[in-house]
């Protein structure tokens, strides 16, 4: 993917009844981690929230709050810039020692209770 591309995908709810919700979001992210698939259980873990350096960040309320029908499918797009002051994107790295990771998550929030699925990209 490049700076100034599109992404998007299809959020799909699909149970055997509806839910009451506060809110459906989308969280992008990238930034640079510790943690490596190549050193698997015996590298390091992964840092903090705080402690990673991001290059991009951003969240879009898909939905507000409202009822999710038992099969509900809710598109989204979002175009690939850095929002970061001073930081560039740079290319998805994984390495021995670290790595760069993008990804989407969507939260539903519901109550006292959060439901997350995430995707890199």
């Amino acid at each position: 993917y490049a700076p100034g591309e599109m992404l998007g995908g299809t959020y799909i709810y699909n149970d055997t009844v509806g839910i009451q919700h506060q809110g459906i979001v989308l969280n992008v992210s990238g930034y640079l981690d510790t943690v490596s698939i190549i050193r698997g259980k015996y590298g390091r873990g992964p840092l903090k929230e705080s402690e990673r350096i991001y290059f991009l960040k951003d969240r879009k309320e898909l939905t507000s709050p409202g009822f999710l029908e038992v099969k509900k499918e809710i598109p989204f797009e979002y175009e690939l810039q850095s929002n970061v002051p001073g930081e560039n994107l740079v290319e998805t790295y994984v390495g021995v020692d670290f790595s760069i990771i993008y990804e989407f998550t969507i939260t539903v929030l519901k109550g006292s209770k959060v439901t997350e699925k995430t995707e890199q990209f």
